[in-house]
């Protein structure tokens, strides 16, 4: 189905080559926007976006008041096959994956409140995109 390639090569280059190329360079960035907005709109008191792989994307998060963590994994090989979609975000707060799930989301929680996006958790609605 994928004439002998991955499906990670298909959409790298689905997501790059036709919707940031093709259709512009804020494809994504303008849809991830407008999803955003309804989530607000229905009462959600934030977002994650679990996933930012370009300048323009870091830039949306943070016009809206966002910040950009990344999760590092020792031991876990990166993907290094040179598509610019793997290049990563240089300017993110990084946060050590080396545990069980409830030790991640402890130091998630612990990165977040620090960066001054606390929120009362027993009432937070967070939507992910």
């Amino acid at each position: 189905m994928l004439a002998g390639r991955s499906p990670r090569y298909a959409m790298q280059h689905l997501g790059t080559a036709w919707a940031r190329e093709l259709m512009g360079p804020d494809f994504w960035t303008r849809a991830w926007e407008e999803a955003v907005e309804r989530a607000f709109e229905r009462g959600a008191l934030g977002v994650v976006a679990e996933d930012c792989r370009f300048e323009n994307e870091e830039a949306a998060v943070r016009a809206l008041g966002g910040s950009v963590l990344r999760i590092e994994r020792p031991g876990l090989l990166a993907i290094a096959d040179g598509h610019v979609s793997e290049a990563g975000i240089k300017d993110a707060y990084t946060v050590l994956n080396d545990g069980d799930l409830d030790t991640l989301f402890a130091r998630l929680d612990f990165t977040v409140r620090r960066i001054g996006h606390a929120t009362d958790q027993r009432h937070a609605r967070y939507v992910r995109f």
